[in-house]
């Protein structure tokens, strides 16, 4: 009855825990989605702004850079520059936004495996009950699932945050390059 009672419990918990994973993973979704949501409107933006720079590297070619003063053809070529180091950087926030949006899909598909395997351990617990099998073999089994669980959350975080950290950095990149079309608009 002790093995009995202590089985239950120990049911009984991994079963809050299955819950919890449940609420988890649903939260984890819908930062997907979001996610998911912020990353066409940026794809638009470096396909828009690439474009832009395709329209602006034909005007700069044009006649009226033959009649600037010296100070405003030093100007141009720092602006030009600065346009090679932002469209590099733009380069370079793309692809890591592309690293980090497939680490994420990822962690999301490793998420859910651990998420079945743990329910097949909790139909399998549940149906081996009457099986007498020890609770030390249990808690060795439960303490690894843990773990795991608790290192997928971390890679989940950090594949988040990572793309979270490189949305801000391409932002960030689209300003100073808007800033700098402008100033070269006024030219």
């Amino acid at each position: 009855d002790a093995k009995h009672a202590n089985l239950e419990h120990v049911i009984g918990r991994v079963e809050d825990d299955y819950r919890k994973l449940g609420k988890t993973r649903e939260r984890h979704e819908k930062q997907i989605e979001q996610i998911e949501e912020d990353i066409p409107p940026a794809e638009t933006q470096i396909t828009s702004l690439a474009s832009q720079i395709e329209r602006l590297e034909e005007e700069i070619g044009t006649e009226l850079s033959k009649s600037l003063s010296d100070e405003e053809q030093g100007l141009l070529d720092e602006l030009k520059a600065t346009q090679a180091r932002l469209d590099e950087e733009i380069d370079e926030h793309t692809s890591v936004l592309e690293d980090a949006t497939v680490k994420r899909q990822k962690l999301t598909s490793l998420l859910e495996d651990n998420l079945i395997v743990r329910r097949n351990e909790l139909t399998e617990s549940t149906s081996s009950r009457s099986s007498r099998r020890t609770s030390s073999g249990n808690a060795v089994s439960q303490a690894k699932l843990k773990e795991d669980l608790v290192q997928k959350r971390q890679e989940l975080e950090e594949a988040t945050t990572s793309a979270e950290d490189v949305e801000k950095r391409l932002n960030e990149v689209k300003e100073v390059d808007q800033k700098l079309r402008a100033e070269i608009g006024t030219i």
